[in-house]
């Protein structure tokens, strides 16, 4: 069902595809290319978001507006999907995924409250999973990243 409402859409490098503040409508996936996610304030930089990758479900979520101005950062291939079918789709998949993220986010953060002895094999091993893909610690050989999981300790600031 979902393959009948999707809409496909290209976009140039530099353009707009929508600012911040506008009525959020739309649900995009890239199927190549990039766009930059410019959220307010002067400090903050972009985020890059890549190929395979969605965005926009926030204001589709929240029945908002964009809370953030999105750039193609390269050309870009969209596939697009309305507010009326993400909500009648896929909204309740996102909350579920969300709701999910947030339990395993808590789960890390009682992990790295414990210090390096009070640590069971789960916890290292939940910690292992979560810093894998991390870009800084993706350089280091699974050993490595192992053994900086029995040893570091987190501090909350």
């Amino acid at each position: 069902e979902i393959c009948r409402v999707l809409g496909f859409r290209f976009f140039r490098k530099g353009v707009t595809l929508f600012s911040q503040g506008d009525s959020g409508d739309m649900f995009y996936v890239i199927l190549r290319g990039a766009v930059d996610v410019i959220f307010p304030g002067e400090d903050k930089k972009p985020v890059r978001v890549k190929q395979g990758k969605g965005f926009g479900e926030f204001a589709l979520l929240n029945d908002s507006v964009r809370s953030a101005t999105v750039v193609a950062a390269k050309d870009c291939f969209l596939v697009q999907l309305s507010r009326g079918d993400y909500q009648r789709l896929l909204k309740n998949v996102h909350l579920k995924g969300l709701q999910r993220e947030a339990r395993w986010m808590e789960k890390i953060a009682q992990i790295c409250a414990k210090g390096p002895r009070q640590r069971t094999g789960e916890d290292l091993e939940l910690l292992l999973v979560s810093i894998k893909d991390h870009p800084f610690f993706r350089k280091f050989s699974s050993n490595l990243q192992r053994a900086l999981c029995k040893v570091l300790e987190f501090q909350t600031l």
